[in-house]
């Protein structure tokens, strides 16, 4: 599939881009650590710009693989397989969507009657993977954008220096040293789930955020080169 128009953004402008979006819809999400509300989100998108989400679909299988999210460009909408509603995955499965949505409803599908994106897998921990072919853009962008989107940079920053305080660490504040060290892996597992609590999230997802900002430095497997290889 050839894609035109398709920009290669930086992850600082697409922080800039996500923030932007919520500052439209609530800027008091960017207050203080929080959930993003997705429900009102939705109703958002729907009054206000006629942009219709749909959670209730059965959108089949491509290639033997379950479609779990969708964004359509005529008329303009996101469809969540139902499957995914009520699970781990359903936020940040929508959250790509919406990042499809943002990043991607002005660039070019070159494919005989091809009017929609969908996603039958949602790479929710991008390790060293390298960026070669647009769909390999695409995908980066609308993950990053779901992580900024669920999980604003200086909210994040902030929900993680408390944790640590709360936690009596005092050493490298506002980022994470992972060893060998029991202590130190069960502070991480700590800090982990608060924010997961904090943001509405899954822990995968916190991993994914705290490696896209860089605020982890792991020693324990620094020979590996791709996260794969934990979760064959």
């Amino acid at each position: 599939m050839k894609i035109i128009g398709l920009e290669k953004l930086s992850k600082d402008l697409i922080e800039s881009i996500a923030e932007k979006v919520i500052t439209h819809f609530d800027g008091t999400v960017l207050d203080k650590p929080q959930q993003t509300p997705l429900n009102l989100f939705i109703k958002y998108l729907s009054d206000i710009h006629g942009i219709t989400t749909h959670l209730d679909k059965n959108l089949g299988y491509i290639d033997g693989e379950k479609i779990l999210g969708g964004f359509f460009l005529n008329p303009l909408r996101i469809e969540i397989d139902k499957s995914v509603v009520n699970t781990s995955s359903f936020k940040f499965t929508l959250a790509h969507e919406i990042g499809h949505l943002t990043l991607h409803r002005k660039v070019e599908f070159v494919q005989d009657e091809y009017n929609q994106l969908i996603d039958t897998e949602i790479d929710y921990i991008t390790g060293k993977k390298k960026l070669m072919t647009d769909k390999d853009w695409l995908e980066w962008q609308a993950n990053y954008f779901a992580s900024a989107f669920l999980m604003p940079r200086k909210t994040f920053l902030a929900a993680l220096i408390q944790e640590q305080y709360n936690l009596n660490i005092t050493r490298n504040i506002g980022k994470i040293y992972l060893d060998y060290q029991k202590e130190n892996i069960r502070f991480y597992e700590n800090i982990k789930q608060a924010l997961s609590q904090a943001f509405g999230v899954s822990k995968v997802n916190i991993e994914y955020r705290l490696n896209s900002l860089d605020l982890i430095k792991d020693i324990r497997f620094q020979n590996i080169k791709h996260i794969s290889y934990f979760i064959q």
